[in-house]
């Protein structure tokens, strides 16, 4: 039997999220055909072309049927031309996970076109919006791209009724206080900064027996697609700001503790009452952290955006969605429904038994082995050929190639029509 290989970055992704995926994934691959009919290799970001041909010259010798790209970096432009010379246009089948950034490579994407057309492919989208999307890129869609979850290790996250107390008590978090989690990135698309203001809001106007943790690091991305960056250090002063504002009541019940490893995060999940984040970043293709807040057990408020909007079918009436728009320079959740339903999930705190019972919902559908049964299924088959991508995908490049630093920026400094009409199937 040929091999199997699979393609990831040499050294681990900056994003906590995407370090679980790529494990995962391998994991699931290894599960879907047994250990022996995987290898992997490594791409690394700094090899010039000489290395990236000696890369695709071992490929090559390797004869793999099939090739699968598990990573997010480096696009494998580079090693798709290689491994066409190196081939002679006759390519193995090959595979991609698209993580949330495809959109912001549509100019290597478009680059090896000519050399996807000389095989069979298929792109697995995390989420049913990112499937739509990037349905729409393509000249045959649904035959190209399937929609495919990335799994969750549903051993290091699930309900755990023995883990409940640990963070409770390092805050002395009362039995019947209500906990809201967010984990993640704190930036400015993320909308960290309107979830505590719609916390303090709730804290004031309903219930003072709510608290909110904040897990994970500061990041200072800014909103780059309009050519807005924040200078090194910007988000925690304005971090700091918003926490200011806070009454000395609410104060006491918000909680920041910064980076946790996996093991504190099962902690964190087990502890909390609810999961929220209101994030309209770019690239929410599909969501790590409340997919395994929910394999925790853990209810979930999430703005109904891009990949998140998925949850909703898994967990039902378990995870609520805040409606959002394109209003000018912003992604915006409705923070007056995010509100109501922050007070409506603080009415009623799940019990042990029904968290349970939610986090075997959940994990039953994004655990490493069911992905692995839908992975053995959909790479095991033979894929389409590709034949191109669309008009719609080369204004995408077009637009990249104009203004690279603010490629969806109008003439007033918001988002374009083209962003609204790309981006209308996230909403």
């Amino acid at each position: 039997m040929k091999p199997i290989l699979l393609v990831h970055q040499e050294t681990k992704s900056s994003w906590v999220s995407c370090q679980s995926i790529v494990a995962n994934l391998k994991k699931a691959y290894q599960m879907a055909f047994g250990e022996t009919a995987i290898q992997s290799v490594a791409l690394n970001s700094q090899m010039d072309r000489f290395q990236v041909m000696e890369l695709a010259k071992e490929i090559a010798g390797l004869a793999p049927e099939k090739i699968v790209f598990i990573d997010h970096k480096p696009h494998p432009f580079d090693l798709i031309k290689c491994l066409d010379q190196v081939c002679e246009g006759k390519l193995p089948e090959l595979y991609f996970h698209a993580f949330g950034d495809f959109t912001l490579n549509p100019i290597e994407w478009l680059g090896v076109e000519g050399q996807l057309a000389k095989t069979k492919v298929k792109i697995f989208a995390a989420s049913e919006k990112q499937a739509a999307l990037l349905n729409s890129f393509v000249t045959e869609p649904e035959k190209i791209i399937s929609y495919l979850p990335f799994p969750v290790s549903t051993e290091d996250f699930k309900w755990e009724a023995g883990a409940r107390n640990t963070i409770r008590n390092q805050f002395e978090i009362a039995d019947d206080d209500f906990v809201f989690v967010y984990t993640g990135r704190l930036s400015i698309q993320k909308n960290v900064l309107d979830l505590i203001a719609t916390f303090q809001n709730l804290h004031s106007n309903f219930n003072s027996n709510c608290h909110i943790i904040f897990a994970g690091p500061m990041d200072d991305i800014g909103v780059p697609f309009l050519g807005k960056y924040v200078a090194p250090g910007g988000f925690h002063f304005h971090w700091n700001a918003q926490v200011g504002k806070l009454p000395k009541e609410a104060e006491k019940k918000f909680h920041y503790l910064g980076n946790l490893d996996q093991k504190q995060l099962h902690s964190l999940y087990c502890a909390g009452d609810a999961f929220i984040s209101l994030s309209t970043h770019n690239d929410e293709d599909f969501g790590m952290s409340p997919a395994e807040a929910l394999c925790c057990g853990m209810p979930a408020i999430l703005s109904d955006w891009g990949g998140y909007s998925s949850f909703n079918s898994m967990a039902q009436d378990n995870c609520l969605l805040v409606p959002c728009s394109v209003e000018g320079k912003k992604v915006a959740p409705n923070l007056v429904i995010a509100l109501k339903q922050m007070m409506a999930a603080a009415q009623e705190t799940l019990n042990a038994n029904q968290r349970q019972q939610l986090s075997e919902k959940v994990g039953d559908k994004l655990s490493i082995k069911t992905i692995s049964n839908t992975i053995k299924e959909e790479v095991g088959n033979e894929p389409e050929r590709f034949t191109s991508f669309n008009n719609h995908f080369g204004k995408l490049g077009s637009a990249w190639k104009l203004n690279a630093h603010a490629p969806f920026l109008d003439d007033q400094g918001n988002f374009s029509n083209f962003y609204r009409e790309l981006y209308s199937v996230y909403l």
